[in-house]
């Protein structure tokens, strides 16, 4: 690893401005900064939260261990926060967290929606994906490791390998290289902060609020879907909602409601 330290200082600021309790790393390059979170909270008995950003990544990943490959502007994030000690029941955090980051991006780009469970689509392409663990520090306090990795801009190339379509959160960049590094920044902090409060709130109530607007926030809402299940079997119909823990609704073709923990979905368009 090693550190941006002016990148860093600016982004403490701004985080700190916020009135956020983190506390940020910004590196020029790292392995995976889910990695390096991992790893710090284990190591730590501190409460505090943290945020590390990398310029560049060699290592990083996504879901089930795929690969993410950084685009040529990008946000490389991994945000830890202890979790509230009177929730044990946490399956539809990613979930949550995935919609905090939607709605933040939102006001950068009103065509951002989120693929159940947490990745973000514009466009009917990816612009970004969220990998959420749970890490116990050495105190004993379980931690959430929220990374995410957005698509500030793909270049004229895009992304050199991907399973589905590529999208960027802004169709132009600024033409000068420290506006580009200040919007990378700004992007960030806003959903560092989005993170930090979804995790330090998360309850039932807070999935509760992305039930009742995951209309408005399902990528394929009123499209036909496919949905990959984990055995090899696969569903097609329509989403319909979400359940209680965050599990996806899919009415199929014979109408029949599938409530759905792990499955990949698609738009039966994209096939």
């Amino acid at each position: 690893m090693h550190c941006n330290c002016s990148d860093s200082r600016s982004f403490q600021e701004i985080l700190q401005r916020a009135g956020s309790a983190l506390t940020a790393h910004w590196f020029e390059e790292t392995g995976s900064t889910n990695d390096d979170a991992k790893a710090m909270v284990r190591a730590s008995f501190d409460t505090v939260g943290l945020v590390l950003v990398a310029d560049r990544q060699s290592a990083g990943r996504g879901t089930r261990g795929r690969v993410w490959v950084n685009p040529a502007v990008s946000v490389l994030m991994t945000v830890t926060v202890p979790l509230p000690e009177s929730v044990r029941e946490f399956s539809a955090l990613s979930l949550v967290i995935g919609a905090a980051c939607v709605w933040q991006l939102q006001k950068r780009n009103a065509a951002a929606r989120l693929k159940w469970p947490n990745d973000v689509w514009i466009g009917g392409g990816k612009a970004a994906g969220l990998l959420c663990e749970l890490v116990k520090s050495r105190a004993g306090r379980v931690h959430a490791v929220a990374g995410i990795g957005v698509n500030i801009d793909l270049g004229s190339a895009g992304p050199a390998t991907t399973d589905v379509a590529p999208a960027a959160l802004f169709e132009k960049l600024p033409p000068a290289a420290a506006d580009v590094r200040a919007l990378r920044r700004d992007v960030a902090a806003s959903l560092a902060l989005a993170i930090e409060k979804a995790c330090r709130d998360f309850s039932a109530a807070s999935v509760d609020a992305v039930r009742a607007l995951w209309p408005t926030l399902d990528a394929f809402a009123g499209q036909r879907v496919r949905a990959q299940l984990p055995v090899g079997a696969s569903l097609t119909g329509r989403t319909v909602g979400l359940a209680a823990h965050g599990e996806l609704l899919l009415e199929d073709d014979e109408g029949r409601v599938h409530r759905l923990t792990d499955a990949r979905v698609r738009p039966l368009d994209n096939e």
